[in-house]
């Protein structure tokens, strides 16, 4: 029975470790989602958690709003700690108590996805607008000419742009296409994690070479 017992933590542990940081995601994206429900509906079209698939497997986006004055695509970080980090650099940095965690630049993740939204619409990606959110109790160090804000500023900046760039027939079509090409299903998602960890492996493998 101890043995059994012993098995169960580990696999308890290994499963928590392994979902941990799609849960405060998750978490990350569903306040950010909350905050886009306060957007005029009649104005802006909130789409959320969309999968794509894409040429390499499947992308996916925390939040796209769809206007006439573009579409936003949305990256959301829920993290603690300083965020330090640059425009080009691969890495940003996430230190607390001294301590130094490495994550993917967020502002190169949300140029893949406004590429892949764009090639999957079949329109051009100056339609789109990439801005990056941090939640949590963070602080920003972040050196960079792209919309990376807090989201307490994040309907303000939405708000903020007044060219019109689409017609609303556009706005309806373009939303109508994002959700028929969404991947849905408990499934879907389960391997979109797979193939995202997978990735992640990859490349620090690539990284130690």
């Amino acid at each position: 029975m101890r043995f059994e017992y012993l098995v169960y933590i580990v696999l308890a542990v290994g499963l928590y470790r392994f979902f941990n940081p799609f849960m405060k995601g998750i978490l990350g994206e569903l306040k950010v989602r909350l905050k886009l429900l306060m957007l005029p509906s009649d104005k802006y079209k909130v789409l959320n958690d969309i999968l794509l698939t894409t040429k390499r497997g499947t992308t996916q986006i925390d939040h796209i709003v769809v206007s006439i004055y573009g579409i936003f695509v949305i990256e959301t970080k829920n993290y603690k700690g300083k965020i330090i980090g640059t425009a080009n650099k691969l890495e940003w940095i996430k230190e607390i108590h001294g301590n130094k965690y490495y994550f993917r630049n967020p502002i190169i993740q949300n140029k893949g996805h406004i590429r892949a939204l764009a090639n999957s619409l079949k329109i051009d990606e100056k339609l789109m607008i990439p801005i990056v959110v941090f939640l949590g109790n963070c602080r920003l160090d972040i050196k960079t000419k792209s919309q990376v804000l807090y989201a307490s500023k994040l309907l303000q900046t939405i708000k903020s742009r007044k060219k019109i760039l689409l017609n609303k027939k556009q706005v309806e079509d373009i939303t109508n296409i994002i959700k028929a090409l969404n991947k849905k299903g408990a499934f879907a998602k389960l391997k979109h994690i797979m193939y995202v960890k997978k990735r992640e492996r990859s490349n620090k493998r690539t990284n130690l070479r």
